[in-house]
């Protein structure tokens, strides 16, 4: 079993940081992606909602290394492959922040309110 272009496309055209962390919905869509990849053809493989998060955080880590190493050096300009194009990791690193923050503000107002 090795991961492919196509198998992280897949990943990343379902956007499953459009939900808040630790949400049923993230959940449903971590299964959905675990179900569109088993169902594939080729290569054919079997996947867990675990190990889809465990390669989607591996690429993110990836990039975010290769994006630190450009701002670092000078006169080295950053070589995007065809799925980061395909993909757009940005927004997916921008998404997941803004979810994670909105859910922090909605347990926020749901405290200050249980308390007041």
């Amino acid at each position: 079993m090795e991961w492919s272009d196509k198998h992280d496309l897949v990943v990343f055209v379902t956007e499953p940081y459009q939900h808040p962390y630790r949400s049923k919905e993230r959940g449903d869509v971590w299964n959905q992606i675990a179900v569109n990849l088993n169902g594939l053809d080729h290569p054919k493989f079997k996947v867990s909602k675990r190990s889809i998060t465990d390669r989607l955080t591996l690429l993110i880590t990836k990039h975010k290394a290769k994006m630190r190493q450009e701002e670092n050096t000078t006169g080295i300009t950053f070589e995007e492959t065809e799925l980061l194009k395909l993909a757009k990791i940005n927004p997916v690193i921008q998404t997941e922040k803004l979810a994670d923050e909105k859910s922090l503000e909605l347990k926020k107002k749901e405290k200050e309110e249980g308390a007041g």
